[in-house]
C-alpha cells in the first residue's frame, strides 16, 4: 500500500476500504480506529466515523455543508465534533 497515493479510508457497512487517487477502491482488513493510530503522524485526519482522510493533498472545505472536496470532486461529510480541528489542521497546511 502506497501511502502517498491513497486519498481516504472509509468504513462501510462494518468493512473497511482504501481508496486511491486513481479511482481504485479496495477492501483492508483493518479498522479505521487501528488505521487512525497507525497513521496518525502521517498527515491523515479522522473527518467523521466513517472517513480517515489524507490531509496532503488539496483540499477544499464548504464550511456551511460541512463537507469537504477532493482533487476528483468527490464530496465527504466532516462530522461537527472535528470541524473546528479540520479547519485547524486544514489552515496549517500539515498534521
Amino acid at each position: 500500500m502506497q501511502i502517498e497515493k491513497i486519498v481516504y479510508f472509509c468504513s462501510e457497512n462494518g468493512k473497511t476500504y482504501v481508496k486511491y487517487c486513481d479511482g481504485l477502491k479496495e477492501m483492508v482488513y483493518c479498522s479505521l480506529n487501528k488505521l487512525e493510530k497507525t497513521l496518525n503522524n502521517l498527515k491523515f485526519f479522522r473527518i467523521h466515523e466513517s472517513y480517515l482522510l489524507n490531509m496532503g493533498q488539496e483540499l477544499i472545505f464548504c464550511s456551511q455543508e460541512r463537507k469537504v472536496i477532493l482533487p476528483n470532486g468527490e464530496k465527504l461529510d466532516v462530522a461537527r465534533d472535528r470541524k473546528k480541528d479540520f479547519i485547524v489542521i486544514l489552515m496549517n497546511g500539515s498534521k
